[in-house]
């Protein structure tokens, strides 16, 4: 902020904004990673196909385990 005010061709009153972005950003993003106990990944796919034929349809993207029948 000195360095811009330095510049400013005439006296102006800045306005330091990253605090209020700061904020903010916490409330979009929600809460800290170590405020909230982790959950297992899971995907979920709906297309009406037996689960036998999308496992063969995700392998090539997923690996050998693309899908596992609960």
């Amino acid at each position: 902020m000195e360095q811009i005010r330095r510049l400013a061709p005439w006296p102006v009153d800045w306005i330091d904004p990253a605090p209020a972005i700061a904020r903010r950003v916490v409330d979009l993003a929600g809460p800290k990673a170590a405020d909230i106990s982790p959950v297992p990944a899971r995907m979920i796919f709906t297309s009406g196909k037996a689960a036998s034929d999308l496992n063969g349809t995700l392998k090539p993207f997923f690996g050998a385990a693309a899908l596992t029948p609960a």
